[in-house]
Formats: C-alpha cells, sequence, structure tokens
C-alpha cells in the first residue's frame, strides 16, 4: 500500500475542519493534522517495500532450497555408498558361507563312502566267515555220519 493511498483515505481537510468546528484554532487544527498524517504515512510500506521483501524473503526459500536439495542428494548418495557396501559385505559372506557348506556336504559324502565300503567289507567277510563256518560244520557232519549215509 502506498503513502498516498493511504492519505486517500485519510481526508486532511475534513480532519481540520472537524477540529475547527471543536473549537481548536486553525494553526493548531493544521499542526495536529500534519503530525497525525505524518504519523499514519510513516509507519505504512510502501508497493516497493513489500516487492523487495517478497524479493527477499523468495530468495531466501530458494537458498534454503538449494541447500536442502544440496543435503538430500549428499544423503541419498551416502545411502547408496552404505548398501552397496553392505550388498557386498552380504554377497562375500554368502559366498564363504556356501564354500563351507559345499565342503561340509563333500566331508560327509567322503565319509558315508568310507562307511559304506567299510560296511561292505565288513559283510563280505562275514559272508566268508559263514561259509567257512557252513563248510566246517558240514564237513564235520559228513565226517560224523555213518559210513552208510555217507
Amino acid at each position: 500500500m502506498s503513502s498516498g493511498m493511504a492519505m486517500s483515505n485519510f481526508n486532511t481537510l475534513q480532519a481540520a475542519k472537524e477540529l475547527q468546528d471543536a473549537g481548536v484554532e486553525t494553526s493548531q487544527a493544521e499542526a495536529m493534522i500534519g503530525v497525525m498524517s505524518r504519523m499514519v504515512t510513516e509507519g505504512l510500506a510502501t508497493k516497493k517495500d513489500v516487492q523487495t521483501l517478497e524479493a527477499k524473503v523468495d530468495a531466501g526459500f530458494a537458498a534454503i532450497n538449494t541447500k536442502l536439495d544440496a543435503k538430500t542428494a549428499a544423503l541419498d548418495a551416502k545411502i547408496d555408498t552404505k548398501v552397496t557396501a553392505l550388498d557386498t559385505k552380504l554377497d562375500a559372506k554368502t559366498a564363504a558361507l556356501d564354500v563351507k557348506i559345499d565342503n561340509s556336504v563333500a566331508l560327509l559324502t567322503a565319509k558315508m563312502e568310507t562307511q559304506a565300503n567299510r560296511t561292505i567289507i565288513w559283510l563280505g567277510g562275514t559272508m566268508v566267515a559263514a561259509a567257512i563256518s557252513l563248510g566246517v560244520l558240514l564237513t564235520r557232519i559228513y565226517l560224523a555220519a555213518p559210513a552208510a549215509v555217507q
């Protein structure tokens, strides 16, 4: 709002006349109205003042937005770096666990094969021992039998 607009709302001539009608001398009424007029207009911002303030506020917001964008971008980059590092670490740990599991499976498979071979050998030995025992038993039976059975 310009001071000219404020003055159009404040009719100094009418105010001076009202003071004179109330018994105030003309010179005093004019002086009082001059003082009041300055009081009203000195505190008001002009359109240019408002535009200047608006430009400063807009510039301030633009600067804040620029800083905010920069900080957001920096945080995004930092988060991306951390996530990439964690992904790499997780991949390495997973690969190490895969190797450990593969080694454990291979070791258990080898132990099972060894145990299976031992079991086969033991069964073979048991079968040979059983055959020998059966042969010895049959020989004794044959030798102990009377000649008629022979």
